[in-house]
Formats: C-alpha cells, sequence, structure tokens
C-alpha cells in the first residue's frame, strides 16, 4: 500500500472503529434485551452486554478526548512546521470523519441515545 493511501486509511480508521462498536452495541442490546433499557447503568444485563458497552464507551471517551486535544495540536504543528503541512489534508480527512461518525451516531434510536448519554 502506498504511504499516502495508508495514511489515508489510518485517518479515517478510528472513526470507522467507534461507528463499528457503537452501532454493534446497538444491535447487541436490541437483540439481548428485546428493546431499550428502562434505567440508567447496566444492571440486569448480561455480562457480554455489559462488557461490549464499558468497551464502546471507553473508546468513545478516548476518541473524543483525544480528538479534542491532537487535532488542534495537530494543525497548530502543521502551519509552523512548512514540510509536515501537507498532513493537514489527512488531519482534516480525520476531522470530517469525525463529523460524520458523531452525526451518524445521532441517528441512532432515541432510547438507546438516551441511555448511551446517561
Amino acid at each position: 500500500m502506498k504511504p499516502r493511501a495508508l495514511a489515508g486509511v489510518l485517518a479515517v480508521l478510528p472513526n470507522a472503529v467507534m461507528l463499528l462498536l457503537f452501532y454493534s452495541l446497538v444491535l447487541h442490546m436490541r437483540l439481548r434485551l428485546g428493546g431499550w433499557p428502562q434505567s440508567i447503568g447496566d444492571q440486569g444485563f448480561p455480562a457480554s452486554l455489559s462488557a461490549h458497552g464499558r468497551i464502546a464507551w471507553h473508546f468513545c471517551s478516548a476518541w473524543v478526548g483525544v480528538s479534542f486535544v491532537a487535532v488542534p495540536v495537530g494543525v497548530l504543528v502543521c502551519l509552523v512546521a512548512r514540510k509536515l503541512r501537507p498532513s493537514l489534508r489527512y488531519i482534516a480527512l480525520y476531522g470530517l470523519g469525525w463529523l460524520l461518525c458523531a452525526g451518524l451516531m445521532a441517528l441512532a434510536p432515541a432510547q438507546f441515545l438516551t441511555w448511551w448519554w446517561d
């Protein structure tokens, strides 16, 4: 794989993983519970569903936290270091992918989103 193609794949990979984890949790929850949780937390969930929820939540927390720090820092570094300016396209690709991923996550069923954010 060419370096540019690899860089493009790496730029969108965290967003794709987040979307996959999130919607696999939606599907897992729907199949295991037959619907959406009626309360906050994971009381009464099967162990596999609780683990899946924790993994998705921890990845999401890291994804948001790192993005809000790494993207601005990366942009500043690329703007200061002339040789790194071509890398701005990959940061922009990541940022656009992040926005797309966040938007697609907002399309999940409202009952699931209420549980997810609580």
